[in-house]
């Protein structure tokens, strides 16, 4: 299953005594998704919670496929490309996105782009972020993260400035 960047982060497990959600960092996702074929049997170690909504999820430390172990590991930083351009991008807002906490998060561009903005910047321009909004959005391109595998093809836009109706907006 994927979050709301589209990231693999989390499998179904088919247990005795009914169905496990288990969460992952989705920097695992390429060796997961490699090895954990759907109908594989699987033995994982992590931890029991409660999410907000009062559902239990189960976070992995280490999962055993066929004899192969995956540990949860420090992600490998991302290669920095200085030659990374800032770029506009002028489009209308095909619609807001949320994280699973339901606030927003960001929002689609009708060419197809996904602005990422924090929640409390989003909080603050709730009123201006409307589908069908013209906008322009300077900012970079994110980068594949190593590791992490997408359910879509998508283009992640880490906004520096959000102008809307003629005011610009400084994004941090």
């Amino acid at each position: 299953m994927a979050n709301e960047r589209f990231e693999y982060n989390s499998l179904l497990l088919k247990t005795a005594s009914g169905e496990t959600s288990v969460i992952f960092p989705p920097h695992l996702g390429e060796q997961i998704l490699a090895k954990a074929k759907e109908g594989a049997s699987v033995s994982v170690t992590g931890s029991e919670n409660t999410d907000p909504q009062g559902k239990k999820v189960f976070r992995l430390n280490s999962i055993e496929v066929n004899g192969s172990l995956i540990a949860d590991t420090p992600p490998v930083a991302p290669l920095l490309n200085e030659n990374q351009v800032e770029k506009s991008f002028s489009s209308s807002i095909s619609g807001l996105n949320y994280g699973v906490d339901k606030n927003v998060n960001g929002f689609t561009l009708s060419s197809g782009e996904r602005v990422s903005i924090a929640p409390h910047i989003a909080q603050q321009l709730t009123g201006q972020l409307k589908a069908n909004e013209k906008i322009v959005v300077t900012g970079f391109l994110e980068p594949k993260r190593p590791g992490v595998v997408y359910s879509q093809k998508t283009s992640i836009i880490k906004a520096r400035t959000i102008n809307i109706n003629g005011q610009t907006y400084l994004v941090r």
